[in-house]
């Protein structure tokens, strides 16, 4: 008992530490971060705030843009195509990983480690409006912000 409350107390003090605005620079994956945004893009940001920020920005013949740089690392993974997803009103309300083939079966539980247990009986977590779902057989992960994906 006395683990599973010291375990608590880490969390309450490790969460008021990231909400902090005293503190240094945010850890990118911690939840308070993840729910303002990604790759510094806050969610709803138009579209073109995400090309001015990312100037080799292009649109895939799939519809989705990517920003035309590096790869991005999820949960400690790095991914070989990360997506961005823009709504009828051209607001940031989704980001897409895919991990390379041989990385797929780590990404289920690289995000078990980062985020602790899932929401329900899947792996999908919860994050105030941000819904980050590994898709089966870690194949894609997602970040949906659910407040700008009804406009979608």
């Amino acid at each position: 008992m006395e683990d599973v409350m010291s375990d608590w107390i880490r969390r309450l003090r490790r969460r008021r530490d990231v909400d902090s605005a005293s503190q240094g620079p945010l850890d990118p994956m911690a939840p308070a971060t993840l729910a303002y945004g990604w790759n510094g893009l806050p969610w709803g940001s138009a579209l073109a705030e995400f090309r001015n920020r990312f100037p080799h920005a292009d649109l895939t013949s799939g519809g989705w843009w990517v920003t035309g740089e590096g790869p991005e690392e999820f949960c400690g993974i790095t991914m070989a195509y990360t997506q961005y997803g823009f709504n009828r009103r051209q607001e940031l309300y989704l980001v897409s990983f895919i991990p390379e083939t041989q990385d797929r079966a780590s990404l289920a539980p690289a995000a078990l480690n980062m985020f602790g247990a899932p929401s329900g009986m899947g792996t999908v977590w919860n994050v105030g409006q941000l819904v980050v779902e590994v898709k089966v057989a870690g194949v894609l992960a997602t970040l949906t912000h659910e407040r700008f994906g009804r406009h979608a």
